[in-house]
């Protein structure tokens, strides 16, 4: 969407990860818009973090465990949703080729 606004209002051509890149740099990065449910009661939920989510927590830290949160919305346990960070390394491969007679 950037791109194409550079192109009609400037007249110049961008490649996406380039306009991306500028965008990073100035500390425009991008986000994943907030979705509630329309039927989500603000009141019921401020309740439950003031009531029940501090016990949770209680009894989490006593069992040194970590709390997830999910809902029904198909969670799987290997979705990748995007890029994380880490350090950049390189990587070493310990592959040979293996010489093949006919």
């Amino acid at each position: 969407m950037v791109v194409q606004l550079i192109k009609e209002k400037y007249g110049i051509r961008l490649a996406a990860n380039s306009v991306g890149r500028l965008l990073a740099q100035l500390g425009i990065t991008p986000q994943k818009p907030l979705h509630r449910a329309i039927e989500r009661d603000e009141a019921l939920v401020q309740q439950w973090l003031k009531a029940e989510y501090p016990k949770i927590k209680k009894m989490a830290k006593a069992e040194g465990a970590d709390i997830y949160f999910g809902d029904a919305a198909h969670i799987r346990s290997d979705h990748h949703a995007g890029r994380t960070g880490a350090k950049k390394v390189r990587l070493r491969s310990s592959w040979q080729p293996v010489p093949v007679t006919v």
